[in-house]
């Protein structure tokens, strides 16, 4: 609310991870009153919030150049590498500051050595909407390259409700080797169709400590359930 609501006004979507913190009774109750939809990511499908995890990496970057050995201290500078990143000049041809004021910020050298140069509220306006509308054009031909990248090795899945499947998970235990461990769970049974790519499936036959209630996952996580041939004994 402090940090998005009080400085840019209300915003009618939310993005979320698929972290049960997003998920809670507070949560809801404030996007309620905020009049907000919220849109969850596909769980374990990290390239459906490719800019943030992007955003994020190159925050990590930044930081790491300023802890200490310990690994503490990157509070204390935190806000300069936030600062870094939004004056940086993206591939969009901007920067995130001037996408949002409508001007470049003024950093030192500019206030010693630039000239003043003042400009009317409709030359800003004006400045603001064109770079608005190529920072548009230029997200949309980003998305199809990178729509066409990845579709050169994507493998048509379709599933129907009542479909069994199989369910890609990292498992990991301590002391065995991961290669060793199966990498699926299972069987499921595909509960709803949300769309040509994400399923809502519950696991079948759970074990107590095992989770009951229905998933999202994205289709690339997801192979078709065989049952086991059993041969005769006789």
């Amino acid at each position: 609310m402090n940090e998005i609501t009080f400085k840019y006004g209300v915003v009618p979507e939310y993005f979320f991870d698929a972290g049960s913190h997003f998920k809670n009774d507070i949560v809801k109750e404030l996007l309620k009153s905020l009049f907000a939809t919220p849109i969850f990511a596909t769980a374990m499908r990290h390239t459906t919030v490719g800019l943030i995890e992007r955003n994020i990496q190159n925050l990590i970057n930044g930081i790491k150049l300023y802890i200490d050995q310990k690994g503490t201290g990157w509070h204390e500078y935190i806000n300069a590498v936030i600062f870094n990143l939004n004056t940086s000049i993206n591939t969009s041809g901007y920067s995130a500051y001037f996408l949002n004021h409508g001007v470049n910020a003024l950093l030192p050298p500019d206030v010693i050595y630039a000239e003043s140069k003042d400009i009317t509220l409709n030359e800003r306006i004006e400045r603001l909407n064109d770079a608005v509308k190529k920072v548009k054009e230029r997200n949309i031909q980003a998305g199809e390259t990178s729509k066409q990248y990845y579709n050169r090795k994507r493998k048509e899945r379709h599933y129907e409700i009542g479909d069994k499947v199989m369910m890609f998970f990292k498992n990991r235990r301590v002391g065995m080797p991961e290669k060793l461990l199966p990498k699926y769970k299972g069987p499921y049974i595909v509960k709803e169709v949300c769309s040509r790519d994400n399923y809502v499936i519950q696991l079948l036959n759970p074990m107590r400590n095992e989770r009951k209630a229905p998933i999202t996952v994205h289709v690339e996580r997801l192979k078709p359930y065989y049952e086991a041939l059993l041969l005769p004994t006789d």
